[in-house]
Protein backbone atom coordinates (compact mmCIF):
# COMPACT_ATOMS: atom_id res chain seq x y z
CA UNK A 1 0.00 0.00 0.00
CA UNK A 2 2.68 2.17 0.58
CA UNK A 3 4.38 1.95 -2.66
CA UNK A 4 1.00 2.96 -4.48
CA UNK A 5 1.20 6.06 -2.15
CA UNK A 6 4.72 6.81 -2.88
CA UNK A 7 3.69 6.76 -6.57
CA UNK A 8 0.87 9.69 -5.93
CA UNK A 9 3.88 11.20 -3.92
CA UNK A 10 6.36 11.11 -6.54
CA UNK A 11 3.82 12.56 -8.55
CA UNK A 12 2.88 15.84 -6.45
CA UNK A 13 4.00 15.95 -2.96
CA UNK A 14 6.45 19.36 -1.92
CA UNK A 15 7.12 17.56 2.08
CA UNK A 16 7.41 14.43 0.40
CA UNK A 17 10.44 15.43 -2.18
CA UNK A 18 11.55 17.57 1.11
CA UNK A 19 11.73 14.03 3.04
CA UNK A 20 12.74 12.05 0.22
CA UNK A 21 16.03 13.46 -0.96
CA UNK A 22 17.35 13.01 2.38
CA UNK A 23 17.07 9.15 2.67
CA UNK A 24 19.60 6.67 1.61
CA UNK A 25 19.45 6.21 -2.30
CA UNK A 26 18.84 2.23 -2.18
CA UNK A 27 15.12 3.70 -1.29
CA UNK A 28 14.71 5.60 -3.94
CA UNK A 29 16.40 2.83 -6.05
CA UNK A 30 13.89 0.21 -4.67
CA UNK A 31 10.98 2.43 -5.59
CA UNK A 32 11.98 3.05 -9.07
CA UNK A 33 12.66 -1.07 -9.55
CA UNK A 34 9.44 -1.34 -7.99
CA UNK A 35 7.57 0.91 -10.59
CA UNK A 36 9.44 -0.22 -14.00
CA UNK A 37 8.62 -4.06 -12.98
CA UNK A 38 4.99 -3.03 -12.42
CA UNK A 39 4.83 -0.46 -15.76
CA UNK A 40 7.05 -3.83 -17.72
CA UNK A 41 3.75 -6.31 -16.74
CA UNK A 42 0.99 -3.72 -17.63
CA UNK A 43 2.64 -3.37 -21.36
CA UNK A 44 3.21 -6.81 -21.46
CA UNK A 45 -0.18 -7.48 -20.63
CA UNK A 46 -1.29 -5.29 -23.30
CA UNK A 47 0.06 -7.87 -25.58
CA UNK A 48 -0.81 -10.60 -23.89
CA UNK A 49 -3.07 -11.75 -26.97
CA UNK A 50 -0.77 -12.12 -28.91
CA UNK A 51 1.56 -14.17 -26.49
CA UNK A 52 -1.27 -16.42 -24.98
CA UNK A 53 -3.54 -16.64 -28.30
CA UNK A 54 -1.81 -15.90 -31.59
CA UNK A 55 1.22 -16.60 -31.03
CA UNK A 56 0.59 -20.45 -30.66
CA UNK A 57 -1.88 -20.61 -33.00
CA UNK A 58 0.50 -19.16 -35.55
CA UNK A 59 2.83 -21.79 -34.08
CA UNK A 60 0.58 -24.25 -34.95
CA UNK A 61 -0.85 -23.82 -38.46
CA UNK A 62 2.85 -23.05 -39.45
CA UNK A 63 3.88 -26.57 -38.16
CA UNK A 64 0.73 -28.09 -39.67
CA UNK A 65 1.18 -26.46 -42.89
CA UNK A 66 5.05 -27.85 -43.08
CA UNK A 67 3.69 -31.16 -42.75
CA UNK A 68 1.03 -30.78 -45.48
CA UNK A 69 3.22 -28.85 -47.97
CA UNK A 70 4.86 -32.40 -48.66
CA UNK A 71 2.61 -33.89 -51.64
CA UNK A 72 0.91 -37.44 -51.25
CA UNK A 73 1.84 -38.83 -54.21
CA UNK A 74 5.64 -37.37 -54.83
CA UNK A 75 8.51 -39.82 -53.97
CA UNK A 76 11.91 -39.10 -53.54
CA UNK A 77 14.84 -42.23 -53.30
CA UNK A 78 18.57 -41.80 -53.05
CA UNK A 79 19.88 -45.65 -53.66
CA UNK A 80 23.54 -45.83 -54.23
CA UNK A 81 24.47 -42.38 -53.71
CA UNK A 82 22.05 -41.73 -56.94
CA UNK A 83 18.53 -39.68 -56.80
CA UNK A 84 15.61 -39.74 -58.50
CA UNK A 85 12.40 -38.73 -58.18
CA UNK A 86 8.87 -40.00 -59.28
CA UNK A 87 7.76 -37.35 -61.12
CA UNK A 88 8.78 -34.74 -64.45
CA UNK A 89 11.80 -32.53 -63.42
CA UNK A 90 12.67 -30.82 -62.46
CA UNK A 91 10.15 -30.38 -59.74
CA UNK A 92 9.06 -27.88 -57.43
CA UNK A 93 8.49 -28.35 -53.55
CA UNK A 94 7.48 -24.27 -53.10
CA UNK A 95 7.54 -23.02 -49.35
CA UNK A 96 4.77 -22.93 -48.00
CA UNK A 97 2.76 -19.53 -47.31
CA UNK A 98 3.04 -19.17 -43.59
CA UNK A 99 6.84 -19.17 -44.13
CA UNK A 100 7.27 -17.11 -47.14
CA UNK A 101 8.07 -14.14 -44.78
CA UNK A 102 11.01 -15.98 -43.32
CA UNK A 103 12.35 -16.04 -46.77
CA UNK A 104 10.98 -12.66 -48.06
CA UNK A 105 14.79 -10.68 -47.85
CA UNK A 106 16.32 -13.81 -49.75
CA UNK A 107 14.03 -14.44 -52.57
CA UNK A 108 14.20 -17.94 -52.39
CA UNK A 109 9.91 -19.50 -53.41
CA UNK A 110 11.04 -23.17 -53.01
CA UNK A 111 12.14 -25.64 -50.42
CA UNK A 112 13.86 -28.31 -53.02
CA UNK A 113 14.05 -28.68 -56.44
CA UNK A 114 14.83 -32.10 -57.68
CA UNK A 115 16.52 -31.93 -61.27
CA UNK A 116 19.01 -34.73 -61.78
CA UNK A 117 19.69 -33.98 -65.20
CA UNK A 118 20.89 -30.27 -65.33
CA UNK A 119 24.44 -29.77 -64.56
CA UNK A 120 25.05 -27.61 -61.38
CA UNK A 121 25.95 -23.79 -61.77
CA UNK A 122 25.60 -21.01 -59.52
CA UNK A 123 23.56 -19.20 -61.77
CA UNK A 124 21.37 -22.41 -62.20
CA UNK A 125 20.61 -22.66 -58.55
CA UNK A 126 19.93 -19.17 -58.10
CA UNK A 127 17.46 -19.22 -60.76
CA UNK A 128 15.34 -21.97 -59.03
CA UNK A 129 15.20 -19.48 -56.31
CA UNK A 130 15.65 -22.54 -53.85
CA UNK A 131 16.93 -24.26 -50.44
CA UNK A 132 18.02 -27.16 -51.75
CA UNK A 133 18.54 -28.28 -55.28
CA UNK A 134 18.65 -32.28 -55.40
CA UNK A 135 20.82 -33.61 -58.37
CA UNK A 136 21.67 -37.27 -59.68
CA UNK A 137 24.91 -37.67 -57.18
CA UNK A 138 24.73 -34.51 -55.34
CA UNK A 139 23.19 -31.47 -53.20
CA UNK A 140 23.25 -27.74 -53.10
CA UNK A 141 22.50 -26.14 -50.30
CA UNK A 142 22.25 -22.07 -49.24
CA UNK A 143 25.47 -22.06 -47.30
CA UNK A 144 25.38 -18.27 -45.78
CA UNK A 145 22.13 -16.42 -47.06
CA UNK A 146 22.38 -13.22 -48.18
CA UNK A 147 26.60 -13.96 -49.68
CA UNK A 148 25.68 -16.23 -52.44
CA UNK A 149 27.79 -19.14 -50.89
CA UNK A 150 26.49 -22.75 -52.06
CA UNK A 151 27.33 -25.71 -50.13
CA UNK A 152 27.81 -28.60 -52.60
CA UNK A 153 27.34 -32.32 -50.65
CA UNK A 154 28.50 -35.56 -52.71
CA UNK A 155 25.44 -38.24 -52.34
CA UNK A 156 28.01 -40.85 -52.15
CA UNK A 157 28.60 -40.30 -48.58
CA UNK A 158 24.95 -41.13 -47.72
CA UNK A 159 25.36 -44.37 -45.70
CA UNK A 160 21.79 -46.47 -46.57
CA UNK A 161 19.24 -45.78 -49.17
CA UNK A 162 16.76 -43.21 -48.55
CA UNK A 163 12.75 -43.22 -49.35
CA UNK A 164 11.43 -40.04 -48.72
CA UNK A 165 7.10 -39.80 -49.07
CA UNK A 166 4.16 -38.61 -47.08
CA UNK A 167 3.55 -41.86 -45.59
CA UNK A 168 7.50 -41.19 -43.84
CA UNK A 169 6.96 -37.26 -43.27
CA UNK A 170 3.42 -38.08 -41.73
CA UNK A 171 4.92 -40.76 -39.61
CA UNK A 172 7.98 -38.30 -38.69
CA UNK A 173 5.66 -35.31 -37.38
CA UNK A 174 3.66 -37.88 -35.30
CA UNK A 175 6.64 -38.82 -33.47
CA UNK A 176 7.28 -35.03 -33.04
CA UNK A 177 3.83 -33.99 -31.77
CA UNK A 178 3.87 -34.31 -28.12
CA UNK A 179 7.01 -31.97 -28.07
CA UNK A 180 5.83 -29.17 -30.74
CA UNK A 181 2.90 -29.79 -28.61
CA UNK A 182 4.83 -28.43 -25.56
CA UNK A 183 6.45 -25.70 -27.17
CA UNK A 184 3.29 -24.23 -28.03
CA UNK A 185 2.47 -24.64 -24.67
CA UNK A 186 5.19 -23.18 -22.75
CA UNK A 187 6.66 -21.23 -25.82
CA UNK A 188 3.72 -17.87 -25.13
CA UNK A 189 4.52 -17.94 -21.30
CA UNK A 190 8.37 -17.95 -21.79
CA UNK A 191 8.36 -14.97 -24.15
CA UNK A 192 5.39 -13.18 -22.81
CA UNK A 193 8.33 -13.11 -20.01
CA UNK A 194 11.31 -12.56 -21.49
CA UNK A 195 9.18 -9.80 -23.20
CA UNK A 196 8.65 -7.88 -19.33
CA UNK A 197 12.06 -8.58 -19.07
CA UNK A 198 13.10 -6.43 -22.41
CA UNK A 199 10.23 -4.35 -21.16
CA UNK A 200 11.97 -4.16 -17.66
CA UNK A 201 15.66 -3.36 -18.68
CA UNK A 202 14.15 -0.45 -21.22
CA UNK A 203 12.98 1.42 -18.17
CA UNK A 204 15.93 0.81 -15.99
CA UNK A 205 17.76 2.48 -18.70
CA UNK A 206 16.25 5.86 -17.44
CA UNK A 207 19.06 4.94 -14.70
CA UNK A 208 21.52 6.45 -17.10
CA UNK A 209 19.35 9.26 -18.51
CA UNK A 210 18.89 10.63 -15.08
CA UNK A 211 22.66 10.92 -14.93
CA UNK A 212 22.40 13.73 -16.81
CA UNK A 213 19.17 14.87 -16.02
CA UNK A 214 19.95 15.21 -12.91
CA UNK A 215 22.56 18.53 -13.69
CA UNK A 216 19.57 19.95 -14.68
CA UNK A 217 17.26 19.43 -11.78
CA UNK A 218 20.73 20.59 -9.80
CA UNK A 219 20.49 23.93 -11.33
CA UNK A 220 16.96 24.36 -11.08
CA UNK A 221 17.35 23.49 -7.14
CA UNK A 222 20.03 26.75 -7.13
CA UNK A 223 17.38 28.66 -9.49
CA UNK A 224 14.44 28.74 -6.93
CA UNK A 225 16.98 28.31 -4.00
CA UNK A 226 15.98 25.12 -3.06
CA UNK A 227 20.04 23.58 -2.65
CA UNK A 228 20.81 20.16 -3.80
CA UNK A 229 23.63 17.83 -3.72
CA UNK A 230 24.17 16.18 -7.03
CA UNK A 231 23.51 13.02 -5.31
CA UNK A 232 19.89 14.35 -4.01
CA UNK A 233 19.24 15.75 -7.33
CA UNK A 234 19.46 12.34 -9.11
CA UNK A 235 17.17 10.71 -6.11
CA UNK A 236 14.85 14.02 -6.96
CA UNK A 237 15.06 12.78 -10.27
CA UNK A 238 14.14 9.11 -9.56
CA UNK A 239 10.50 10.35 -8.33
CA UNK A 240 10.29 13.08 -10.78
CA UNK A 241 10.29 10.51 -13.93
CA UNK A 242 7.34 8.63 -12.08
CA UNK A 243 4.58 10.48 -14.25
CA UNK A 244 6.75 10.36 -17.66
CA UNK A 245 7.20 6.78 -17.20
CA UNK A 246 3.67 5.90 -16.34
CA UNK A 247 1.96 7.84 -19.28
CA UNK A 248 4.89 6.37 -21.19
CA UNK A 249 3.18 2.89 -20.51
CA UNK A 250 0.05 4.07 -21.58
CA UNK A 251 0.68 5.00 -24.79
CA UNK A 252 2.14 1.66 -25.00
CA UNK A 253 -0.58 0.11 -23.84
CA UNK A 254 -3.28 1.92 -26.01
CA UNK A 255 -0.21 1.47 -29.30
CA UNK A 256 -1.47 -1.86 -29.29
CA UNK A 257 -5.02 -0.63 -30.23
CA UNK A 258 -4.94 2.93 -31.44
CA UNK A 259 -1.98 4.80 -34.16
CA UNK A 260 -0.99 6.91 -31.23
CA UNK A 261 2.78 6.87 -29.88
CA UNK A 262 4.26 9.33 -26.65
CA UNK A 263 5.77 12.31 -28.69
CA UNK A 264 9.47 12.00 -27.81
CA UNK A 265 9.98 15.15 -26.07
CA UNK A 266 6.98 15.08 -23.29
CA UNK A 267 8.93 12.31 -21.71
CA UNK A 268 11.92 14.91 -20.40
CA UNK A 269 8.77 18.00 -20.63
CA UNK A 270 7.01 15.80 -17.94
CA UNK A 271 9.56 14.88 -15.45
CA UNK A 272 11.07 18.12 -15.72
CA UNK A 273 7.68 19.64 -14.77
CA UNK A 274 7.42 17.50 -11.81
CA UNK A 275 10.91 18.18 -10.62
CA UNK A 276 10.67 22.20 -10.78
CA UNK A 277 6.85 22.29 -9.35
CA UNK A 278 7.42 19.99 -6.34
CA UNK A 279 10.99 21.69 -5.67
CA UNK A 280 9.32 25.26 -5.94
CA UNK A 281 6.40 24.22 -3.51
CA UNK A 282 9.07 22.51 -0.71
CA UNK A 283 11.10 26.16 -1.00
CA UNK A 284 7.66 28.00 -0.35
CA UNK A 285 6.93 25.37 2.81
CA UNK A 286 10.31 25.91 3.89
CA UNK A 287 10.04 29.43 4.20
CA UNK A 288 6.74 29.29 5.81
Amino acid sequence: MNFFKTISSAIYSPSFYAEAIKKPFSSALKYFLLLILLLSIIQAAGKSKFFFGSLPQTIGNFVQSVQDVYPPDLVIEIKGGQASVNQPEPYFLPIPDSARKIFKQSGVNNIIVVDTTTPFSIAQFEKYKTVIWLMKDQIATIENEGKGEVKLSDLSQVQQDVTLNRALVDNLFSKLTPYIDTIIKIGGPVLFALFIGVLFMSHAFNLLYLLLFAIVIYIIGKIVKFPLTYGEAYVAGIYAITLALIIGAVFSVLGGFLPVSMPKYLFSALTLIVAVTNLIAAKKEKVQ
